[in-house]
């Protein structure tokens, strides 16, 4: 008789062991491509965020989703094969902090080093912070689940779960950062008590010193001075700093 009732028992158990097996494989799955986006999202934001210390007035929203979000390499599908991502689902925002007090200026709180902060455009501004958010595209209820499952925890559960992943970067900004030589340079020249009071006395006495030796030059051919001292010199470097 106790035969008769455990017959059977070994298949049933079977097939609840096979259910949860395959609840597992679909479960690593779906973590995975959300451990993908969020990855992806941290590359964004951290991008995002070196933009803004790059003097870039605003975030490109439509490049730093295709870069990184959208692009071909990221084709996200949940198993019903619907794509996970759209524009519509990542959201960037840019906010600015308090800004740093003179103490945590580069020179401190120095009336001269405030003068070179100004001129120079060192002075930060105030903490920049860059704010991602990704919804997935199968975390939005798009219909009820399907009738009949069990406590809702059919493979249905893995297309309704709500879940917004979200990234942030905080970064100082405005510290003369420069893309090229020539923005360098640029930089350099911008502070009245840094470089223009000095240069334009010496350019005043040197355009004096040329207006009495052209005459004399001219017979020589010699070429004409250059008032401008300090973009020829871009990229260049003393040969001691090129020494291994």
């Amino acid at each position: 008789m106790k035969r008769k009732l455990q017959s059977g028992q070994a298949l049933a158990e079977g097939l609840v062991v096979m259910l949860a097996l395959l609840l597992f494989f679909v479960a690593i799955a779906w973590l995975g491509r959300l451990l993908s986006i969020s990855l992806q999202a941290s590359h964004a934001s951290h991008y995002g965020a070196f933009q803004l210390s790059r003097d870039i007035p605003d975030i490109n929203k439509a490049e730093l989703d295709e870069r990184f979000l959208l692009g071909p390499e990221n084709n996200w599908h949940d198993r019903r094969a619907n794509e996970l991502l759209d524009s519509h689902a990542i959201a960037v925002k840019v906010e600015r902090a308090e800004k740093l007090d003179a103490t945590m200026q580069p020179g401190a709180n120095h009336e001269q080093a405030t003068l070179l902060r100004k001129g120079w455009k060192i002075e930060d501004q105030g903490i920049a912070r860059m704010s991602l958010a990704v919804t997935p595209l199968f975390t939005a209820a798009r219909k009820q689940p399907e009738a009949g499952v069990a406590l809702g925890l059919g493979l249905d559960f893995f297309d309704h779960f709500s879940l917004t992943i979200r990234r942030q970067t905080s970064i100082l900004t405005g510290a003369a950062h420069a893309a090229s030589d020539q923005e360098a340079h640029k930089h350099v020249s911008l502070s009245p008590e840094g470089w223009q009071n000095a240069a334009g006395l010496s350019y005043e006495s040197g355009r004096k010193v040329q207006s009495y030796a052209q005459s004399v030059d001219a017979p020589w051919n010699r070429p004409q001075p250059v008032f401008d001292w300090l973009q020829p010199w871009q990229g260049q470097l003393p040969a001691h700093h090129l020494e291994k």
